[in-house]
């Protein structure tokens, strides 16, 4: 059920995009320097941000799997109530190293479902391009869906990471910078044939290894 409702909000952040192409009339440049700006400081940051604020409404309390270190704590402290309704008469854990052991867990498994959700959202909104690129005709589907697809589920991940260390106050502004810089790349190169095309499949694999640092360098710093 939560998967479906990323796969939804990856659907309702194609609305701001899909707003943009229609009201915003397209430029064009010959100067590949510019078209290069166009494609990160617009295409990009839109489809970025869109899918980033759309997993801003997933709500938190969808990523909690146990209870917090603040009511572990509680318990630890004699709330032999809250012992009864959150931990159903289990025997009160006395051990501070266990206890943070635990909640470093916890924030392990926050950020496995960080990954799995916003990688689900990003596959919505990818899997609605592919379909606009299948009814256009425009490219060959099979490699589409390779690379557009699973790059915008990658970079949809970064941007929940993003979102994820601000709900938890802990801002973190790299992983949406890269997701932004990476997808401009990605279209700039997308758009060419021959070899210089293949730079947009580098660029893919390098945002697959920057997603996995940043899930990493997030579960250590819980």
């Amino acid at each position: 059920m939560k998967i479906l409702f990323a796969c939804l909000l990856g659907l309702l952040a194609v609305i701001p995009s899909v707003l943009f192409q229609v009201l915003v009339p397209p430029l064009y440049f010959s100067n590949p320097f510019l078209v290069l700006l166009q494609a990160i400081f617009i295409t990009a940051l839109i489809e970025e941000g869109s899918k980033a604020l759309a997993f801003y409404l997933f709500p938190l309390r969808f990523l909690k799997t146990e209870k917090t270190k603040a009511s572990r704590l509680k318990i630890f402290l004699g709330k032999k109530n809250l012992e009864k309704e959150v931990l159903k008469e289990e025997p009160i854990c006395l051990d501070s190293d266990a206890i943070l052991g635990e909640d470093k867990k916890n924030a392990c498994k926050e950020t496995k479902l960080v990954f799995l959700y916003g990688f689900f959202l990003g596959l919505s909104f990818g899997f609605y391009e592919l379909l606009v690129y299948f009814i256009s005709g425009e490219g060959a589907l099979g490699l589409r869906f390779f690379t557009t697809v699973f790059f915008h589920a990658f970079c949809a991940v970064l941007g929940s990471f993003f979102i994820f260390s601000w709900k938890k106050k802990k801002i973190w502004f790299f992983p949406i910078a890269f997701a932004i810089f990476m997808h401009g790349l990605y279209n700039f190169f997308a758009e060419f044939t021959g070899i210089l095309w293949w730079f947009s499949i580098l660029v893919l694999f390098l945002t697959i290894l920057q997603t996995f640092y940043a899930y990493s360098t997030i579960s250590k710093s819980q």
